[in-house]
């Protein structure tokens, strides 16, 4: 008995609900759009999903149609162009959901330039300016400290255009030189993304900030067995494009492989031709200053993040290089021009070889390796290699 009159308040239930809607759909049109007209966009976005006789009436093109107008007349954007786009189409035919994606994309952009009018982005740190005011609480963070004397005697010839010479003062900064003059022009440096927020924002005016002590990972293989699993992503740019990119994984070095107090990893092999890389533009380096702009030939940036077999950066480079011509061709297969990119700092080596098969041919990475120190080894990993 209790079960039949569950199931009987169940069925008035539904053909209450049924009856509901049988009624809105009875609705003369007119009615229908009467009613919606009352609603905002956000309602009517929310019973579009109700059911499909509510999804065609909430997408009426009228109704988009007058929700836009109302937006553009109520924001003032100074969206003038997009006004009179949209009185010129007014007469004629639309495609179904024009005005509808006209008025997401109109809020989009007024959201967009609300925000930039009111969160300051720091052109340092690319932080809203309250969060650097709030990270960096009225001092400044010191990144590099340079003895500019000592550094200009001992500079080497970049390279140089009808204007400038680039002379190298530390692996991430170049000063450029006026040939006439021998002032200084402009100073740039390459800063690698890796820890940037903290050492721009964490340090203070005296000391720079002092990175904390990493744990070494954990390794269960025998260190006879050498350095395997990592990774190598690599990146040569100038100023304005990049020429060349591309992500090496799992590269290793056995032990009886490391010699002369360097560990090496071999990512793209000169006989492996599948492995090569298509250099995508010439190796140049742009410059500008408030007076002059030119364009270094033979020169780039070269970017480079190597991560341990824990996927942790272990060795990160962004510096300027140079390109060195190559008397003897490196490669049979490559029987045009050779050149090399060698840099070093005080924790390892990399040495690019590129070859060109054609002198209207575009150039080929032919051969990438990475010397690393044992002392930048032995003391990440607490060991002895």
């Amino acid at each position: 008995m209790l079960a039949s009159k569950a199931t009987k308040r169940q069925r008035a239930s539904e053909r209450s609900r049924a009856f509901l809607g049988n009624f809105i759909e009875r609705l003369p049109y007119e009615i229908q759009n009467k009613i919606l007209s009352y609603l905002d966009a956000g309602t009517l976005i929310c019973i579009s999903h109700v059911s499909k006789t509510f999804y065609q009436l909430a997408n009426d093109e009228v109704f988009w149609r007058n929700i836009y107008k109302q937006l553009l007349m109520k924001k003032a954007m100074k969206m003038v162009g997009e006004m009179l786009e949209m009185t010129t189409l007014e007469s004629q035919d639309q495609p179904s959901g024009y005005w509808k994606l006209s008025y997401l994309k109109a809020l989009s952009a007024w959201n967009q330039s609300k925000w930039k009018r009111h969160v300051r982005v720091s052109r340092h740190t690319g932080l809203p300016q309250h969060a650097v005011e709030i990270l960096r609480p009225g001092w400044r963070s010191l990144m590099d400290v340079v003895d500019m004397e000592r550094a200009i005697k001992n500079m080497q010839d970049f390279g140089h255009d009808h204007h400038v010479e680039l002379k190298p003062v530390k692996p991430d900064m170049v000063v450029g030189l006026w040939k006439a003059q021998g002032s200084v022009a402009f100073v740039t440096f390459t800063l690698h993304l890796y820890r940037l927020l903290e050492r721009s924002t964490q340090g203070s005016s005296l000391s720079p900030h002092v990175e904390p002590m990493v744990q070494a990972p954990f390794d269960d293989i025998d260190l006879d067995y050498g350095l395997y699993g990592y990774q190598l992503h690599i990146a040569l740019h100038s100023t304005e494009y990049e020429i060349m990119s591309g992500s090496f994984p799992q590269l290793f070095c056995r032990r009886d492989e490391i010699c002369n107090g360097h560990i090496q990893l071999i990512a793209v092999h000169d006989s492996r031709l599948s492995h090569h890389v298509t250099l995508s533009g010439n190796v140049t380096l742009p410059w500008r200053c408030e007076a002059l702009r030119g364009e270094v030939k033979n020169g780039c940036i070269m970017t480079l993040t190597l991560l341990d077999e824990g996927d942790k950066p272990f060795w990160c480079v962004s510096s300027p290089v140079a390109t060195k011509h190559l008397e003897k061709p490196y490669s049979l297969y490559y029987a045009a021009q050779h050149f090399q990119i060698h840099y070093q700092d005080s924790e390892g080596q990399v040495l690019m070889k590129f070859g060109q098969m054609d002198p209207q041919e575009p150039f080929f990475l032919v051969s990438l390796v990475l010397y690393l120190t044992t002392d930048k080894v032995n003391k990440h990993f607490q060991q002895e290699f």
